[in-house]
């Protein structure tokens, strides 16, 4: 028996807040930072692991991130199976041999500086776009062009611990403004999701590009804490990185997910 659960998210958007002061002039003291380490790694199914290692910018430098390009970086699967991954250019290490496979538990370790770094992931069954259509967002304002927002059905494996990530591409750019995690106990025992976002939303003409991640509970915990720091208004919680699976007080993330995607091309609608 298929299974039907509709739910609606209230995604996040960055709110920026522009202060002015008419009389006092205020100085503020910007320290420089060290920099940190920012390691950024993924496995796909069939795909090569990749792992880029960088370093963040303090407030005053406008230059591009510095890469390190001397660690060794082991990968290795559930089988046991490991492999040290080559550096290729800036920064960027990827395996020659070793692919993603669903169902197996991936470990990265990086070693640097006399430090070691590492961290856990599991490529979950991917989900399935079986239908993306688009649906009207309410009635425009005076003046205001039409906007339309998606419902999508995916595919959902009752027998697995599932989570999911959506992300969308308008015009060929990634609303990058956005994370749009969604938790397993709303659908645990469903094996179809119908999906219908609050935001984003569209215009007449727009190409949209849909892709949804099947994801390991971690990774879920990690988007959902970064939707709820970059959703933070002023005078709320105090701003804090979110959880990395790679250790305490370090920027980044390893993530195995698998995924589909669907596109798009939004019409008007009587």
């Amino acid at each position: 028996m298929i299974y039907k659960t509709y739910i609606t998210i209230l995604f996040a958007s960055i709110l920026l807040l522009s202060f002015t002061s008419c009389e006092e002039i205020i100085d503020i003291d910007l320290n420089s930072s060290n920099p940190s380490i920012v390691i950024d790694g993924d496995i796909q199914p069939k795909q090569n692991a990749q792992v880029r290692l960088s370093y963040t910018n303090d407030y005053f430098n406008k230059e591009n991130p510095k890469y390190e390009t001397n660690a060794t970086i082991t990968i290795s699967n559930s089988e046991g199976i490991s492999e040290t991954l080559q550096h290729i250019s800036d920064g960027l290490y990827t395996s020659q041999f070793m692919r993603g496979d669903v169902g197996q538990e991936y470990t990265i370790k990086v070693d640097l500086n006399n430090e070691t770094f590492e961290g856990k992931s599991t490529m979950m069954t991917p989900t399935k776009i079986l239908k993306l259509s688009q649906v009207k967002s309410g009635t425009p304002h005076q003046g205001d062009k039409e906007s339309y927002g998606l419902e999508m059905q995916l595919t959902n494996n009752p027998e697995e611990d599932n989570y999911y990530l959506i992300k969308f591409f308008k015009n060929g750019a990634l609303q990058e403004e956005r994370y749009n995690a969604i938790p397993q106990d709303i659908f645990a025992q469903d094996e179809v999701i119908v999906y219908s976002p609050v935001l984003p939303s569209f215009e007449v003409g727009d190409e949209v590009i849909v892709k949804a991640y099947s994801i390991d509970e971690s990774t879920y915990t990690y988007y959902s804490q970064l939707a709820e720091i970059t959703s933070e208004r002023p005078g709320g919680t105090t701003p804090y990185n979110p959880e990395s699976n790679l250790g305490p007080n370090i920027l980044g993330y390893f993530r195995a997910w698998s995924s589909d995607s669907q596109s798009i091309t939004i019409q008007t609608m009587e």
